[in-house]
């Protein structure tokens, strides 16, 4: 007897819905033994073990070479990390050698328990995406484990169209995937930046994470929902609910077919105002997929993911490759790069960090660069030798006072001295710009103006510190709103003070890409918003359906409310009355 519906709720990783069958991928155990070995048999298990990672190192570049081109070079890079882990000396490969070496054990043991340590390493960290980082480590580490016995199998295809549902997908798994046949994940394990979601919100394929005991569950050719709005799947839905996403499928095809048509085009209102649409970007994975929606520059480059890919702090020479990569794609269009903002919930694994009774308001962002300002000048040297290829500008987070900026600039100034030593091209007159995130940078705002060239108002910090409410506390999370009056009016005056200094003003918090927010942000007269690549045709749809003359009307009237009901109440009312027209 058939079963009956069974809803599960995980993580939405990537929006869209889809329907299909269930396709289970169960991925291949590697049970691992501990055998003791004889004085003799110690080198030869050392030279096995450096095949097996010759081998690994082999299929590694395959996969490389088949993701870049079947997806794109960005997407690809995920491998070069996974490289990395194969060549790191300190973690992984002299720890392995010791402990056969001095405990005479097996490679597979000796593999096994290093890299579990380093993966265990990552999972207890507080920051969510350094915790799917032992995806990676895992992954590698499956990956040894097989080349030990001699033979690398891939993941088999789904046999026709379906919805791959699987305990936890790695990296080598959505390589060697035909993601042709899939029409959405739903998987137990990972994030929102886990690979799986990386590469489904690339492919615009629906997909939900974190979903727990759904492999156990379900039953292969279930008919299945993956609602990647909502973090839903639906195993087995009763006819109606079957029709009613089939129906909402059809919609959303039709709708980003609509949306699409906006992508190539500037965002500019009815009267002629033209604000620019950049994209948040935390990775060259995500280059090609903003690229086709439509950005027009990238308005955040998160560089912490060139961090916590690598087993130690990157060389200059290595923050030049990956730096070079956005900027050669991205060609004469902005590159903002934010400097590495570590410290609260974004721990490296090879830095320590003090512990701290309260980390949100302790050391992180620019504080800790610039008390290590060896590891500000690697980066600030790369930046500068990579904008002599196009238009980037620099960027540093969690600036409090102007004399943070002057010492930043500092930096700078070092940085381009080192490299006119050094004979290396590089460009001098880059654009420094900062992050407003705190409520002293609001109101400092017109005195740091004259010290940069730019500003970008980072709202997602900006929000809970001007509210003083933990953006992850469910207890305050009414408080925690970028249309809170409080808000609205430290924004404002953030963009005054730009106008009067004439520098540029961006925004590249969750503001800058909410539709409600979208109108009141080109009555304010910032000259561009940043966004998740998603939001880019929505937004400029909405910005060409308007005039700048109503936006700043709704300006006026939504600085006059006095609560946070009341400002939602004008900004919801402005969008019901856009008639939006073709493009």
């Amino acid at each position: 007897m058939r079963a009956g519906p069974r809803e599960f709720r995980g993580i939405p990783a990537s929006p869209g819905v889809a329907v299909g069958r269930a396709y289970l991928y169960v991925r291949g155990y590697v049970e691992v033994e501990k055998r003791e070995l004889s004085e003799e048999e110690v080198e030869g298990e050392i030279l096995r073990f450096e095949s097996a990672i010759t081998l690994a190192k082999g299929y590694l570049k395959k996969l490389y070479e088949r993701v870049k081109s079947e997806i794109g070079e960005e997407e690809a890079e995920i491998y070069e990390a996974h490289l990395m882990i194969l060549e790191d000396e300190t973690s992984f490969l002299k720890p392995v050698e010791v402990m056969i070496r001095e405990q005479r054990v097996n490679a597979e043991y000796a593999v096994e328990t290093v890299l579990e340590r380093v993966a265990k390493l990552f999972e207890e960290m507080e920051s969510q995406y350094m915790r799917e980082r032992a995806a990676d480590v895992r992954d590698v580490k499956r990956l040894v484990l097989t080349a030990l016995k001699g033979k690398i199998n891939e993941i088999s295809a789904p046999p026709e169209e379906s919805i791959v549902v699987a305990h936890e997908l790695l990296p080598s798994d959505m390589a060697t995937l035909d993601k042709s046949k899939v029409l959405g994940f739903a998987t137990d394990k990972g994030g929102p930046t886990s690979h799986v979601a990386i590469v489904a919100r690339t492919l615009g394929i629906p997909a939900v994470v974190g979903l727990r005991e759904l492999s156990v569950l379900v039953r292969a050719g279930d008919p299945i929902v993956v609602d990647g709005d909502q973090g839903l799947v639906i195993v087995r839905p009763d006819r109606e609910t079957m029709k009613s996403y089939r129906v909402k499928m059809s919609e959303q095809i039709r709708e980003r077919m609509l949306l699409m048509k906006y992508a190539p085009l500037p965002a500019e209102t009815k009267d002629g105002f033209r604000i620019g649409v950049f994209a948040n970007v935390g990775g060259l994975e995500d280059l090609n997929y903003a690229l086709s929606m439509g950005a027009e520059g990238i308005g955040l480059l998160r560089t912490e993911f060139m961090y916590v890919s690598s087993p130690r702090f990157p060389t200059e020479e290595e923050l030049y490759t990956n730096l070079r990569g956005f900027v050669g794609k991205m060609g004469n269009r902005p590159v903002i790069v934010r400097t590495l903002d570590i410290g609260a919930d974004k721990p490296l694994p090879y830095f320590t960090m003090p512990p701290e009774p309260n980390p949100m308001l302790g050391w992180r962002g620019i504080r800790v660069t610039l008390d290590r300002p060896e590891i500000l000048l690697t980066q600030v040297k790369a930046a500068l030798r990579a904008a002599s290829l196009g238009n980037l500008w620099v960027m540093f987070p969690m600036i409090s006072s102007v004399e943070e900026v002057r010492k930043a600039k500092e930096v700078v100034h070092d940085a381009a001295s080192q490299l006119k030593k050094e004979g290396k091209e590089f460009r001098e007159d880059v654009k420094i710009g900062i992050m407003i995130e705190t409520p002293s940078a609001v109101l400092m705002a017109r005195d740091l103006a004259k010290e940069v060239d730019f500003f970008s108002i980072g709202t997602n910090d900006l929000t809970q510190y001007v509210m003083a409410a933990d953006r992850t506390n469910e207890l305050v999370s009414g408080l925690y709103s970028h249309f809170q009056p409080a808000v609205i009016r430290a924004v404002k005056g953030v963009v005054e003070a730009a106008r009067e200094a004439r520098i540029h003003v961006g925004m590249c918090g969750e503001m800058a890409g909410d539709e409600l927010a979208i109108p009141l942000l080109v009555g304010m007269g910032l000259d561009e918003i940043s966004m998740a690549p998603t939001s880019i045709p929505r937004a400029k749809r909405l910005v060409r359906s308007i005039t700048k003359e109503s936006a700043e009307k709704l300006v006026a009237e939504a600085l006059e409310a006095a609560t946070l009901g009341e400002v939602k109440r004008i900004l919801e009312g402005f969008t019901r009355s856009i008639s939006y027209s073709g493009p």
